[in-house]
């Protein structure tokens, strides 16, 4: 077997069957398994995987598990040489996962990729992967240096800057919407982290995958669309600032409250900066969109300020 694909669903129905059919389209020449665990979805996704795709091994849960549970449910399962995580809002093009599957025959040294993951329109200001986050990081990051100096090692951020390579890159974090790697990685790594619902699993996957001296690519010159944020639509408000609580308990993990305080204050401080320019934006009338943005930046900035207390106060689990 080449390839396991493994897809976590949540209310995506129709992105799902769009990213199925490419999926199957995009593979000829693999032989391969495709994994979807549905999260209770209650929204027909379950009874359209079972009559337009038999061939997917289908585990529909009686409950929301979330994202690292519920992969690591198929990841049990998978024998592919290679195990791939996709997301259901992302469209698999020009072959994409062939492509990731010889990379990773041909760089043994490599454990994990992932690809190229835009907008279907093309549009993409960061990359889904980086380095892991600090203090200084999350500075450079939110305050534009990483964007300024995108190939210094200095003024790395957390991620890296769009559009800058060409040729795969060496990298500590890559996103688990198409997460690839070897079965004999997954199996001395381990499964992801179940300690949170959403976020930071890949994270703290690829740091352990790291600790395991396993080199981690991101390969520019292979694309998966990805539609940014389908996938928690369902939950938006609810799931728009998880992201900042899993982060900042990750990172307290490894390091001091006072570590992970000051982290969570520079992104608050940064985020609160964005917002404000996006305001600008939205009332010299560049669109609805930029008020949208302002008010979702600004309720991120609240939350990490927040989390930047909390962790003075040793709360964050």
């Amino acid at each position: 077997m080449d390839l396991s694909t493994i897809i976590v669903n949540y209310r995506t129905r129709d992105l799902l069957r769009d990213c199925l059919t490419s999926l199957y389209d995009q593979t000829p020449d693999l032989e391969h398994e495709v994994f979807v665990v549905d999260n209770a979805s209650g929204d027909g996704s379950v009874e359209m995987v079972e009559a337009e795709f038999p061939d997917v091994r289908l585990i529909a849960s009686d409950e929301n598990l979330g994202f690292a549970r519920a992969n690591n449910l198929a990841l049990k399962q998978a024998a592919g040489d290679v195990i791939a995580l996709l997301n259901p809002d992302t469209v698999v093009v020009e072959r994409a996962m062939e492509k990731i599957v010889a990379y990773l025959r041909e760089n043994p040294r490599v454990g994990a990729v992932c690809p190229d993951l835009p907008q279907p329109d093309g549009t993409l200001q960061v990359t889904s992967c980086g380095y892991l986050p600090g203090f200084w990081r999350m500075f450079c990051q939110y305050f534009f240096l990483t964007r300024l100096f995108p190939r210094s090692r200095l003024f790395r951020g957390m991620n890296l800057v769009a559009g800058v390579y060409r040729d795969p890159v060496r990298v500590e974090w890559l996103s688990g919407a198409c997460l690839a790697a070897r079965r004999e990685v997954w199996n001395e790594v381990g499964p992801l982290d179940e300690s949170w619902f959403m976020f930071a699993e890949d994270m703290e996957w690829c740091q352990r995958a790291l600790r395991r001296r396993y080199q981690l690519h991101y390969l520019p010159q292979v694309t998966v669309y990805h539609i940014w944020g389908a996938s928690s639509k369902g939950d938006a408000h609810a799931v728009s600032t998880m992201w900042l609580d899993s982060i900042a308990s990750w990172h307290r993990r490894d390091h001091g409250r006072i570590s992970t305080a000051a982290m969570m204050l520079v992104i608050s401080a940064g985020l609160r900066l964005r917002s404000l320019l996006h305001k600008i934006r939205s009332m010299r009338g560049c669109g609805d969109k930029w008020r949208v943005e302002s008010e979702y930046v600004g309720r991120c900035s609240r939350k990490a300020a927040m989390l930047a207390w909390a962790g003075l106060k040793g709360d964050i689990p």
